[in-house]
């Protein structure tokens, strides 16, 4: 049974791992950016049609002076709303000082019956209202909060700030008194996470001044939610959104509250049981996926699985839903590393096994094969009838072959275990080569065919090699072309290289360049040829060009 579970295990512990980050809050910056990125890539939507944001912004500075303006003005907004037919607006504004224009704003806001004041908590804890005048004459009163994640984008909203609401959502209570009931959702610590419809830029929008001045239709401000708030270049402009890389008034956090009440689209997040659940579900289901699956097949899963997942999450953004995003491509990440891990750890542990079974076994063969080789050669030098010459003949052939298989078995494993050392020794070219021909030209005789050796003038007689490296290259190289070919000749051609650009990566020994060559080796053969669209499958382990190659030729 634990056996079956073992492909599960690195993806349960990595779900482990995950859960207890996403517990600590690791993921929430992350999340943060990706909710942002998904929101951009649904688009701007409409902002409501019940909306409009009065803003206090530079044309009203340069008209009525700078900020705070003198309260007289705001009486004279709500003289210019109530003849426009209008009964709700909310100031984002504190008016917690007493002010001379008090008496006026006061009877404004009792004559005009809808008014939302701003209320805030001071840096010593203590709450900041409106005074008492100007409460006493407000319909609600509002926690402004207009905090901001650490990218200086409002992501998140508390309804409810120690049993007040916010400026938000008392002005939907107070609109759902007089007009279509707003209801405020039960959230987790009462905080709404804003679904941002658009740039700010696209919201109803009316200048202060305009307003006063009369420039502004009365139809477009009847039966409005107004918001009240300051725009102007300088002042209170701290806010981004995932919309506007430029810095925005804490009004529109508000206004898109007010927006996600009225629309009911707020975003809406799966319980965290929920998550927890999905998580440990997950790991173990990749971790199932991916185990024993080649590098480029799990790395292709790995694409797959991140890919649907964003598109999952993107679709579920248009139902008003916010899917964890980086979490569950950590998660997948993750369980793809650590299997990718296990498994080069496991072919190291199954190679180095391989490697050191092959070499010992390599040398405890080697032993008893010498002394074969040995009897057999001292048995030629006593006299034998023909029959048995043959015998021992074939003993000696025999051995030799097996013992170059083994050699190159040892010789393969040296290269995968990375130990195959070249030696630095002066090799006659000339020599080296004709004692290689001389190998296979018991095998060439038979066929016949015409052996022969090129090397070029400019080719020095003696290089620094490794001579038995050498000699095995070449051997092999010959022992092929007179295998495949059945008349005509086998050449070696041996000539400097034009230039390193060979095809494949060149490595020059540790001699000054000036004193070092590169040589070119080519055995050509008149036999049977290789296809060019099968030149690569020469190289793959225990392939040739065709079946039938294999058939005649072993």
């Amino acid at each position: 049974m634990l056996r079956r579970c073992e492909p599960l295990l690195p993806g349960l512990l990595v779900s482990g791992v995950v859960a207890s980050l996403s517990s600590l809050g690791a993921f929430i910056y992350l999340e943060d950016l990706a909710s942002d990125a998904l929101t951009r890539l649904r688009g701007p939507q409409p902002w409501s049609d019940e909306l409009v944001v009065i803003g206090i912004d530079d044309p009203t500075f340069q008209q009525l002076g700078m900020h705070p303006l003198p309260r007289k003005y705001y009486a004279d907004l709500l003289q210019k709303l109530m003849e426009s037919g209008n009964r709700l607006v909310a100031f984002d504004i504190l008016m917690s000082e007493p002010n001379p224009d008090d008496k006026v704003l006061a009877e404004a806001m009792a004559e005009h019956g809808g008014v939302i004041l701003a209320a805030t908590i001071s840096t010593d804890g203590q709450p900041l209202n409106a005074n008492s005048l100007l409460s006493n004459n407000a319909q609600k009163s509002g926690r402004i909060d207009e905090s901001s994640d650490f990218d200086g984008i409002t992501r998140r909203h508390r309804l409810s700030i120690n049993n007040r609401l916010s400026l938000a959502a008392a002005t939907a209570a107070v609109y759902s008194a007089t007009g279509d009931v707003i209801a405020l959702p039960a959230l987790p610590d009462n905080q709404l996470l804003l679904n941002w419809p658009g740039p700010v830029e696209r919201i109803k929008f009316a200048s202060l001044i305009d307003v006063l001045d009369g420039k502004i239709p009365p139809d477009q401000l009847t039966h409005k939610i107004i918001l009240v708030g300051v725009t102007g270049t300088g002042t209170d402009r701290d806010l981004r959104t995932p919309f506007d890389n430029d810095r925005v008034g804490g009004v529109y956090v508000y206004a898109a509250v007010l927006h996600n009440l009225l629309e009911e689209n707020w975003l809406r997040i799966p319980s965290q049981w929920l998550v927890y659940l999905f998580i440990f579900l997950s790991g173990p289901l990749m971790s199932g996926a991916l185990q024993g699956r080649s590098f480029l097949r799990q790395v292709g899963l790995w694409v797959l699985g991140a890919s649907l997942w964003v598109i999952i999450c993107f679709g579920a953004r248009f139902q008003n839903y916010a899917l964890p995003v980086a979490m569950p491509i950590v998660l997948l990440s993750l369980t793809e590393g650590l299997i990718i891990f296990t498994d080069r750890l496991r072919s190291s542990a199954m190679l180095q096994a391989r490697n050191e079974f092959l070499g010992t076994m390599s040398h405890e063969l080697r032993t008893p094969l010498n002394a074969i080789i040995g009897i057999s050669e001292m048995m030629q030098e006593t006299p034998l009838d023909p029959r048995q010459r043959e015998f021992s003949e074939t003993i000696q052939n025999s051995s030799q072959a097996l013992l170059a298989l083994i050699n190159d078995v040892l010789d393969f494993s040296k290269i995968e275990a990375g130990r195959l050392v070249l030696e630095e020794h002066p090799v006659n070219l000339r020599n080296s080569i004709e004692e290689s021909l001389d190998i296979v030209a018991t095998r060439a005789t038979n066929k016949p065919l015409d052996m022969v050796y090129m090397v070029d003038p400019k080719t020095p007689p003696v290089i620094i090699s490794d001579p038995i490296r050498l000699r095995q290259i070449l051997l092999n190289l010959l022992s092929n072309a007179v295998k495949f070919t059945d008349h005509g000749e086998v050449a070696v051609v041996v000539q400097p290289a034009s230039s390193d650009d060979l095809g494949a990566p060149v490595t020059r020994w540790s001699h000054p360049s000036e004193q070092s060559i590169l040589l070119h080796f080519a055995v050509r053969d008149t036999g049977i040829g290789i296809p060019e669209d099968r030149l690569a499958q020469i190289f793959e382990p225990f392939r040739q060009a065709s079946s039938s190659t294999t058939r005649k030729y072993g």
